[in-house]
């Protein structure tokens, strides 16, 4: 039961360097995470489809948070609204 499952993480300044990107190797890390059994969520105030596009090799393996946790999407699934 004391096992990860889940980590999300903030885009901007935390995620994403000054320049807006992404770490050289974080497609490798989210699947080695996905082997582990751990989903990877970027969470943002942005909206979901921004997200998306951030990450278009990787819609079915994480999971997207937006609009500041007021949209959800798993695996390519209609959008949760709260």
């Amino acid at each position: 039961m004391d096992r990860i499952r889940l980590i999300a993480s903030d885009m901007d300044a935390t995620l994403l360097n000054e320049q807006s990107q992404l770490p050289a190797d974080f497609e490798e890390t989210i699947h080695a995470l996905a082997e582990l059994g751990i989903r990877f969520a970027p969470a943002s105030g942005r909206p979901l489809y921004t997200l998306e596009a951030m990450f278009p090799t990787l819609q079915n393996e994480l999971v997207f948070i937006g609009d500041n946790g007021g949209a959800l999407r798993r695996e390519g699934e209609k959008p949760i609204d709260r």
